[in-house]
């Protein structure tokens, strides 16, 4: 697994991105006693996984929020569901400290991302810009 780390200087506003190798494992559905059936162990434990991988790519300056989070995702195959793979990154994230929680005041929405096919090396492009204070 590598990582790669940029942050460009805009006008107002920061971007960073985040290149990770390794698959997406869609979020689960979790609930107290849920934790522990197969599925939701194998999230965690990609979560966890990925959270690590993310802290090694983070050159660790501190963001301005809120934030709009996009990726691009190179997968295996075309399955799974968009919403609940950008879900498990913006998960890996917070996990990560790179977000304090996924909350409006710090994730305000979406930059554009897509699947951008099949690879036998999967991997995720993860932008965040900054785009600074709201009222």
């Amino acid at each position: 697994m590598g990582a790669v780390t940029k942050q460009e200087a805009m006008s107002e506003h920061t971007r960073l991105t985040l290149k990770i190798s390794g698959k997406i494992f869609p979020s689960t559905r979790m609930n107290a006693h849920g934790k522990w059936t197969g599925r939701a162990k194998q999230y965690l434990a990609w979560k966890e996984f990925y959270a690590w991988a993310i802290k090694e790519a983070w050159d660790k300056k501190p963001l301005a929020f809120p934030v709009l989070v996009g990726m691009n995702y190179w997968g295996e195959s075309r399955r799974g569901d968009w919403d609940n793979l950008k879900k498990a990154v913006i998960d890996a994230l917070v996990y990560a400290g790179v977000f304090p929680n996924d909350g409006l005041s710090y994730v305000l929405g979406d930059l554009p991302g897509r699947f951008m096919g099949a690879d036998k090396n999967p991997r995720v492009e993860i932008i965040i810009e900054t785009i600074g204070e709201t009222k």
